[in-house]
């Protein structure tokens, strides 16, 4: 595997990861008292949503050589790492309040994904950035 394509690589399994993690480790399933169902279920619920975007994102960003377009995909990769560890918290769609309940497995291996998803979308803007910013002082593009 090329240098160029270990990053985005890794964004497309951290990407693949934050897809199965809800069906590799359930969240809560049952209903409160036959009211609804726990805020978890919405917080898991959604994000697969997310995650299917992150890979589609990444499979783009190891399939384009555009320095811009890489910028960008940088970017909304950071922004979906950015929503999958926000979905869970209380602030957010929430999950449930006793710390034995599954959903907090499934939230800490969600975390696992997220957060280093973010790190390395920061990182494909950084680098990118300066790549593109390098070109236009050079005059050549």
């Amino acid at each position: 595997m090329q240098s160029k394509k270990l990053i985005p690589g890794i964004c497309l399994l951290l990407s693949l990861w934050l897809l199965a993690v809800p069906y590799f480790f359930p969240p809560c399933v049952s209903q409160v008292h036959g009211m609804g169902h726990m805020a978890c279920w919405y917080t898991w619920r959604a994000e697969p949503f997310n995650a299917i975007m992150a890979v589609i994102v990444s499979s783009y960003l190891l399939l384009t050589a555009n320095s811009q377009v890489k910028k960008a995909l940088g970017l909304i990769l950071c922004l979906c790492g950015l929503i999958a560890a926000a979905l869970p918290q209380s602030w957010a769609l929430g999950m449930c309040v006793k710390e034995t309940m599954a959903c907090h497995k499934t939230y800490l291996y969600t975390m696992v994904g997220a957060i280093p998803l973010f790190v390395l979308g920061i990182s494909i803007f950084y680098t990118n950035f300066r790549i593109h910013k390098v070109t236009d002082e050079d005059g050549v593009e």
